[in-house]
């Protein structure tokens, strides 16, 4: 029996359009997503993998335009979506991905295989990546293999985990880490999964958030100027710093002044965190992200506080998630 697949399209490069022939100059989200995935392609996609495809419209934007009331609104047409089907693959733009798939991993509660996918190059680029992309995630969305593994994505035959999704290349086809599959043959291949609890297993639930805190990523580097920054509106700050999550001296006296949740992690996106290393958590009131980036931090942050603003708790959840 076919399985039912909903495509849930938001802009991004994969309906882009270049402004200047072979250059890398190009404007996202120009194209109809039926101008990049024909009504052939459509037809020759569900035949091979046996499944009723659906395409539906929910935002036309470049990724990098993404903002909370989008997310929001992303989650909850996922969540509604992946009641009546199967699997739901979402197009979206790569600059912001890796922060709308783990929102989803976080916030959804649902069983059905939910996966990300869109493009590097856009469709007029000599090596396009959109459709294979598209029908990868395809593979993967209607795969029992795929079951119970949180929010996936879908590059270059590669599947990731949406918690160790990042970007890590600006250009390349291969422009991502946190690869846990492949797909080979019609077919999802796993390899590894996530020990960190998702979806059904959080206590966050999209049905319940239609507000999301804001919290600030601040950027520490050497000879950091405090006076750059207005923390007045903030409810949280993120704060990527150096190394271990090591601050300047000056960085700490102001942000010891602050009233507000601060959670420290690594501008080198690739640690864990000491606990009191060259910093002591407890005298400054910091919340560590452990092996989080900022882009994740801030959104495990911001889930966090739709439930408490209890700083032990909060820790609780950067342990666990």
């Amino acid at each position: 029996m076919p399985k039912n697949i909903i495509i849930l399209t938001t802009g991004g490069t994969i309906t882009g359009h270049k402004t200047a022939g072979l250059s890398s100059t190009y404007e996202s989200a120009k194209l109809s997503f039926d101008e990049v995935f024909s009504p052939a392609l459509k037809k020759l996609a569900s035949k091979i993998l046996n499944i009723n495809i659906k395409i539906t419209n929910i935002l036309n934007i470049g990724s990098q335009d993404m903002n909370n009331q989008h997310l929001l609104k992303l989650a909850k047409q996922v969540q509604q979506a992946s009641k009546q089907n199967d699997g739901v693959v979402i197009i979206h733009g790569t600059d912001s991905i890796e922060e709308s798939a783990y929102f989803l991993n976080l916030v959804l509660k649902t069983s059905a295989n939910i996966v990300l996918t869109g493009s590097m190059h856009t469709k007029d680029s000599l090596v396009f990546d959109g459709v294979a992309n598209i029908y990868g995630a395809l593979i993967v969305a209607s795969s029992q293999n795929a079951k119970n593994l949180g929010v996936l994505a879908v590059f270059d035959n590669k599947i990731y985990s949406a918690r160790q999704l990042y970007k890590t290349h600006s250009r390349s086809l291969g422009a991502f880490s946190g690869q846990i599959g492949m797909v080979v043959d019609n077919k999802a291949i796993f390899y590894f999964q996530s020990s960190k609890d998702h979806t059904l297993n959080t206590p966050f639930d999209i049905a319940q958030i239609n507000k999301l805190a804001k919290v600030d990523v601040i950027y520490i580097c050497a000879d950091f100027n405090e006076k750059l920054y207005d923390f007045s509106q903030s409810d949280a700050v993120i704060l990527c710093a150096m190394g271990n999550a090591n601050l300047p001296k000056n960085a700490l006296k102001t942000l010891s002044k602050l009233k507000i949740l601060k959670v420290r992690t690594s501008r080198t996106n690739a640690v864990d965190i000491s606990k009191d290393g060259e910093i002591d958590d407890e005298k400054f009131d910091f919340i560590r992200a452990n092996d989080l980036a900022a882009s994740k931090a801030r959104i495990l942050l911001m889930c966090a506080l739709s439930q408490t603003k209890n700083a032990e708790i909060i820790q609780g959840f950067f342990d666990r998630f």
